[in-house]
């Protein structure tokens, strides 16, 4: 059987990056991302990264590099 529902997500990147919220994550948009990765990651992965967060400017945006020991 068919559906007749309409199918709504995008097709193309051009089509997602258009309904993308690209300012910058605070209070509960922030939190409905946040993950503790403490059981799967070392800590020095984490210290790494938070690092490099710290440095960013509320809404910039930036690559994170992968952890190398």
């Amino acid at each position: 059987m068919a559906s007749d529902a309409t199918d709504y997500r995008a097709k193309t990147l051009k089509q997602a990056f258009r309904v993308c919220n690209l300012g910058a994550l605070t209070g509960a948009d922030l939190e409905r991302y946040r993950v503790d990765l403490s059981a799967v990651r070392n800590e020095d992965a984490i210290a790494s990264v938070s690092r490099e967060l710290e440095f960013l400017d509320p809404g910039q945006p930036a690559a994170i590099r992968p952890y190398r020991k």
